[in-house]
């Protein structure tokens, strides 16, 4: 027998107060729960469906759902890496690699201008430095519109989690 939405706003419920705090590694789990608890519901007509859920979440052990969060984690974070190297690779084709190399080549050439190689060098840290300070302060805005943004929805991606976090190394890999 499948279950209800209520049942299954149930089990989020459950995942969350069994600290799952990420809605995608939640509908993993209540995936997971919800076909458990309907193979044991059709095997033993008179169990309910919190005896189901009970029985369903002891396969787990005692750690519960740790070691599942764990390996999903795991998973899930190798997944989401993959999927931001290949938008970092997709900036370096045609169109974008082009306009970076213009860019570059526009600021060498202007700074090229400067007699003074000193001038020329604190001129250009000057540029990394602005650009730093620009993402960061891109980052710490974002950081409170995400956070909004989830208390307004209640969930919590961890794909969102882990740009967010990416996006902090590339404003230190610009601090010179």
């Amino acid at each position: 027998m499948p279950l209800s939405e209520k049942q299954i706003e149930q089990l989020y419920k459950f995942t969350r107060t069994h600290f799952v705090e990420h809605y995608d590694l939640q509908t993993e789990l209540v995936d997971h729960l919800a076909n458990g608890i309907e193979t044991q519901q059709s095997s033993i007509p008179e169990l309910t469906f919190e005896e189901a859920l009970k029985l369903e979440f002891k396969k787990f052990g005692v750690c519960g759902f740790n070691d599942v969060i764990q390996e999903k984690t795991k998973a899930m974070s190798k997944q989401y890496r993959v999927l931001l190297w290949r938008f970092f690779k997709e900036w370096f084709k045609w169109p974008k690699l082009v306009l970076t190399i213009t860019l570059l080549g526009v600021q060498w050439g202007m700074l090229s201008f400067l007699k003074d190689p000193g001038l020329r060098y604190n001129i250009g840290m000057g540029i990394l430095f602005f650009l730093a300070l620009f993402t960061m302060y891109y980052m710490f805005k974002t950081k409170k519109e995400r956070e909004l943004f989830m208390n307004k929805c209640g969930k919590k991606w961890m794909l969102g989690e882990l740009i967010y976090n990416y996006g902090w190394i590339s404003s230190f890999l610009l601090i010179p």
